[in-house]
C-alpha cells in the first residue's frame, strides 16, 4: 500500500464500509507497523474517531496470529 488515499462519504453506512475495507488492507500488511501508524478521521460532527479505526486494526491483526 502506497501513496495517499482520500475519499468523501456521505452516509454514516458509507463511512463504515470505508473503514472496514481500509482495515482490512492494513490488518493484512504485516509490512506496517501499528504503533506508528497515523489515520486522520473525522465524522459527521467533525470529532476525530480514529483510535476506533486504531483499535480495530490491532484487533483484527490479533485475530488473524
Amino acid at each position: 500500500m502506497s501513496g495517499k488515499k482520500s475519499k468523501i462519504f456521505s452516509t454514516t453506512k458509507e463511512i463504515n464500509e470505508a473503514i472496514w475495507d481500509f482495515t482490512d488492507e492494513i490488518a493484512n500488511d504485516k509490512d506496517i507497523d501499528l504503533n506508528n501508524l497515523l489515520i486522520i478521521c473525522v465524522d459527521h460532527g467533525g470529532k476525530p474517531f480514529f483510535n476506533l479505526v486504531i483499535d480495530n486494526l490491532k484487533n483484527r491483526r490479533n485475530n488473524r496470529k
